[in-house]
């Protein structure tokens, strides 16, 4: 049984808030319906799967990222899987402040973003997609950046297929862990100006 599930949307103000509360809404219920929901595979598929609901939607240019975090209790053990796209992120804290990274934002200059970038037809200008926007993964924008005819979902400029990460923590690992906070990151450098929206204390659920 799946004992904490988050799942954070976030959007560009200007972008409002069609988009946002639409995958919120719908990824939950999405990976609700998982028949195991720490595979990669259907992870991927589900954040594809709710892309293309959304470009349905007639929102087709307000843009979101999404973190999603889902911890379970296997025994003594913890399963715990991330799956993300764009820069809202993840981190645990442990009691004694030891700060354990679970998201690596995506970025339009990485090498591997930027080649299927360029390859889709786009290119990277001032750090940002078309010189435009600041995150090469992300739900919508299908107007934008997903509108090359030839393309599949996962080879357009900026694509919905998250990074997904599994850990297993045995009982003396996971018991040192505080707390999980979801964020924002305002800076490339993960300790530089973040933002926490949410914070869960793990022993509260675990």
């Amino acid at each position: 049984m799946i004992s904490i599930i988050v799942i954070y949307v976030m959007s560009p103000r200007h972008a409002g808030k069609a988009c946002t509360d639409y995958v919120a809404d719908h990824l939950a219920d999405n990976i609700d319906a998982l028949s195991d929901p720490h595979s990669a595979q259907m992870l991927t598929e589900v954040f594809l799967n709710t892309d293309k609901q959304l470009s349905a939607c007639d929102v087709l240019r307000a843009g979101c990222t999404a973190v999603v975090v889902l911890l379970e209790k296997k025994g003594s053990d913890v399963i715990g899987t991330v799956a993300h796209v764009g820069d809202a992120g993840a981190l645990l804290v442990s009691s004694v402040g030891n700060v354990v990274p679970l998201t690596k934002d995506h970025k339009p200059w990485l090498d591997a973003e930027r080649k299927r970038i360029e390859k889709a037809g786009g290119g990277v200008w001032n750090n940002r997609v078309e010189g435009n926007l600041a995150i090469s993964r992300a739900f919508g924008n299908h107007s934008t950046f997903k509108s090359s005819c030839h393309l599949p979902p996962a080879e357009q400029m900026v694509i919905a297929v998250p990074d997904v990460q599994s850990t297993i923590w045995k009982e003396q690992e996971w018991k040192q862990l505080s707390f999980l906070a979801v964020l924002r990151r305002s800076h490339c450098t993960f300790f530089e100006a973040v933002s926490y929206h949410n914070l869960w204390f793990l022993t509260d659920h675990l």
